[in-house]
Parts: structure tokens; C-alpha cells; sequence
């Protein structure tokens, strides 16, 4: 970029700045003399816009380029990672189901040999703990070298009955419907808001 260039810009950019500032609107004339001022800072914008992407259009195009090529080179790795992924918790929870069902397997054994030997020593017969230890379950749990992170998150089972506190005004839906002739929303208030153009 040429500094005499971008010195030469930012001075027309100030030449604007100070006539919009100084221009006040009380009568007709003035105000057709806004509108010619208007115009020039418009014009003058599109031609610092014009300027900015003539430097940045070449390293917008470049990074487009990079990007594109280092997402083809990820793509398939992700793919990859997202598959092994899917594989090892859908193992991890087949586990922790065969797990959870050994400690329950392991707490009614231990509640029929409670209740055998309760039944025993309710007919005077002498139970010897020791003889017939009654073994607490040993606690299971998945030990994998696995690092796993839990995250609340949820699930849209019935939106008929989310709460309003929850639920987004779909505005780009508003303002498509808008374009396409509906004048009637119930809840929004359409009408006609004048913008000046230049």
C-alpha cells in the first residue's frame, strides 16, 4: 500500500466528515443541499470501499485457497476421529450397562442370602456370619484409559410445550414473509420505515 495513497484518501474522508458536520437542514435549499452532500460521501465511501478490496480481494482469495486445501487434508482425519469416537463410547456405554448389570445381579444375591439367613435364625437356628460371609458387591465401573468429559445438553421431545422464556423469534422468516406480500402477524406490528438513498 502507497502511504501517499492512503494520505490522500483519509484527507477526501475528512473534506467529508467536515461538511456533514457543518451543513445544518432549516429550508428546502438546504435541504437539496444535504442530499448533494450525501451523495458525494456515498460515492466517496464506495470508493474507499473500492480501494480496501482492491488490497484485500488477492489475500482474500489466497486464504480462501489455504483454507480450502488444508480442509480437504482434515476432512477425512476428522472423519476418522469422529468414527473412532462413536465406536469407543458406544462401547464404553454397552460396558457400563454389563457392569450395571453385574452390581445388580451382585445386590440381589446378597438380599437372598440375607433373607436365607434371617429365615434361618428366626427358626432358632445359630447362623455363623463367619461360616457364610455375606460379601458387599464390589463397586464396577468402567476403567478405561479413556479421558471423557460430561456435558449437560438436551433434547426437543414436544415444543408445543417449551416454555416462551426458550423460544427465538425466527426474524429472517418475519422479513421473507414480509417480501412475499403478508401484512398480517399476529404479535407484529409490520409497516413501511423511510430510508434515504444516494
Amino acid at each position: 500500500m502507497d502511504p501517499q495513497e492512503i494520505q490522500t484518501i483519509q484527507s477526501s474522508g475528512t473534506a467529508l466528515i467536515d461538511m456533514a458536520n457543518a451543513h445544518m437542514v432549516i429550508d428546502q435549499s438546504q435541504a437539496d443541499e444535504a442530499n448533494e452532500i450525501l451523495t458525494k460521501i456515498n460515492f466517496g465511501l464506495k470508493q474507499i470501499e473500492a480501494k480496501r478490496t482492491s488490497f484485500t480481494a488477492p489475500l482474500n482469495q489466497s486464504l480462501k485457497e489455504i483454507n480450502a486445501s488444508f480442509k480437504k487434508m482434515v476432512e477425512p482425519i476428522k472423519y476418522a476421529k469422529d468414527e473412532l469416537t462413536t465406536r469407543l463410547m458406544s462401547w464404553r456405554r454397552q460396558e457400563q450397562a454389563r457392569i450395571d448389570a453385574e452390581r445388580a445381579k451382585a445386590v440381589k444375591e446378597e438380599e437372598r442370602r440375607r433373607k436365607i439367613q434371617e429365615a434361618h435364625a428366626a427358626k432358632g437356628h445359630v447362623v455363623k456370619e463367619d461360616i457364610t460371609p455375606v460379601l458387599k458387591p464390589m463397586p464396577f465401573s468402567v476403567n478405561d484409559t479413556t479421558k471423557v468429559q460430561k456435558r449437560w445438553t438436551y433434547e426437543i421431545e414436544d415444543s408445543s410445550i417449551i416454555p416462551r422464556d426458550y423460544m427465538v423469534v425466527d426474524g429472517p422468516a418475519i422479513t421473507r414473509a414480509i417480501r412475499d406480500g403478508v401484512r398480517d402477524i399476529p404479535g407484529v406490528k409490520i409497516f413501511q420505515k423511510e430510508t434515504a438513498i444516494f
